[in-house]
């Protein structure tokens, strides 16, 4: 299937699927794509077969690549959303430390929390496949 293919401002990828009887691909294109966005039409085949990173292909002379460092900007949202139950855990067991006057069990529920925020400030993989993947040891020891 046929699809337009566009640029946006901020060089992300946007794209249209629809077709109709009664105007053609091209026609649609000029009345669809924002004004001044390069665009074109391709093959729906064309597009990278993993949508894992969709928000993170940009325009690259008119075929669709994939951002690493947007990807990267996902798996930190990604793993913001994964902390969240943990940090509601340690909240909990921080404030039964605090009632019971456990002030070194404070400490270190302390210590796990700023490994949760600093989660973001990691290394992450240079490779698509292995962001993928990437879950930092802090998150597999709260399963």
């Amino acid at each position: 299937m046929e699809i337009i293919l566009f640029r946006k401002d901020d060089n992300s990828i946007g794209y249209i699927y629809s077709g109709s009887e009664f105007h053609s691909l091209e026609e649609i294109a000029v009345l669809d794509v924002p004004k001044g966005a390069e665009w074109k039409i391709i093959d729906e085949e064309e597009l990278p077969a993993d949508k894992t990173f969709r928000d993170a292909w940009v325009w690259n002379d008119g075929k669709v690549d994939v951002s690493l460092e947007k990807a990267k900007e996902i798996v930190k949202d990604w793993l913001r959303k994964l902390r969240e139950p943990i940090f509601e855990k340690l909240d909990l067991a921080y404030m039964r430390a605090m009632e019971a006057k456990d002030v070194e069990l404070q400490e270190q529920i302390s210590a796990k929390k700023q490994q949760l925020r600093d989660i973001t400030k990691l290394d992450m993989p240079d490779n698509l496949e292995e962001l993928k993947s990437f879950e930092p040891e802090i998150l597999k020891e709260e399963e």
